[in-house]
């Protein structure tokens, strides 16, 4: 399985370049990818900007690309062009905690995503749900995903539908457009809640990171 860290977007809200903030030592990028290797994900690549491409390539032993294309879709095309058989889609400024990471291996179905019940109106995606089935992904409804709303995290982990799922994306249509599709033909994904999640979007999110989301070592 194949860790596919999304790191090219330009981080504009934060004024700086988020993979590479640094929690406990690590950057996002390194958290994700020790994260998602005790998790069982044998190899990782990381999904660049041609400006931050060098210095995460100086702090990763890990193998990068600089993005094709426009957006998260062009990002996910371009992991999923250099690579084969399952893996997960790691958006890296979604932080959960490391027992968090394991309880979405442990999963079982084609597409599995994690969540969360959103405590306030979240610029976002939520998912619709049917018992723990994913029904679709609702990205970005007018006025932000409300509260109660189980966040669609981007944390994705695909053992099923990659070819399809790349296919789509050929096609111009967006990521969202792209997995709601592929589980209306038929493909089962399942929604798994998840104990701590952070999304970093603004200075202020920093400030928001709890205990338990930190690593055990350090905490």
């Amino acid at each position: 399985m194949t860790a596919i860290l999304l790191a090219a977007g330009r981080s504009i809200r934060m004024g700086r370049d988020k993979p590479l903030i640094e929690i406990d030592g690590e950057t996002l990028v390194e958290r994700h990818i020790r994260q998602s290797r005790a998790a069982g994900a044998a190899n990782a690549l990381i999904i660049c900007n041609p400006d931050n491409e060098p210095a995460i390539r100086e702090r990763s032993s890990a193998p990068t690309l600089q993005q094709k294309g426009a957006g998260m879709s062009g990002a996910v095309l371009t992991g999923l062009e250099a690579t084969a058989g399952p893996i997960w889609l790691i958006c890296v400024n979604d932080l959960v905690a490391d027992k968090d990471y394991r309880t979405i291996a442990q999963a079982q179905g084609g597409i599995v995503i994690p969540t969360r019940r959103l405590e306030r109106v979240f610029e976002g995606g939520y998912l619709e749900l049917e018992a723990s089935l994913v029904k679709r992904i609702v990205e970005k409804p007018p006025g932000g995903c409300p509260p109660g709303s189980p966040a669609n995290i981007m944390i994705h982990r695909w053992t099923a539908g990659q070819s399809r799922l790349a296919q789509l994306l050929k096609a111009g249509i967006d990521y969202e457009s792209a997995v709601n599709t592929i589980i209306a033909e038929g493909a089962r994904a399942v929604a798994v809640p998840i104990a701590h999640w952070t999304a970093l979007k603004t200075p202020a999110d920093l400030a928001s990171i709890k205990p338990a989301m930190r690593r055990p070592e350090v905490s």
